[in-house]
């Protein structure tokens, strides 16, 4: 009786794991990138990659983006 017990106990703990994990995913994901590139005449490029369509981002209280930098141009090592 008491193995029965402990696998429930185990089940239930895997079960509540994978439910906080794919929540804190969706809680901490991005909504798109924001892409930063540098032309020839020195000037620095914003490009706004976004994951969904921006009727549907009018609406979000937050909005999350990831900022990718260029590799060739990035000077932060």
């Amino acid at each position: 009786m008491q193995i029965l017990i402990y696998i429930l106990i185990f089940y239930g703990g895997l079960i509540v794991g994978v439910i906080l994990k794919s929540w804190l995913q969706y809680r901490t994901g991005y909504n798109g990138a924001l892409l930063v590139t540098k032309e020839d005449d020195n000037k620095k490029v914003y490009s706004l990659m976004l994951d969904d369509y921006p009727e549907k981002i009018e609406f979000k209280k937050e909005v999350i983006l990831k900022v990718v930098a260029s590799t060739e141009e990035s000077d932060r090592t």
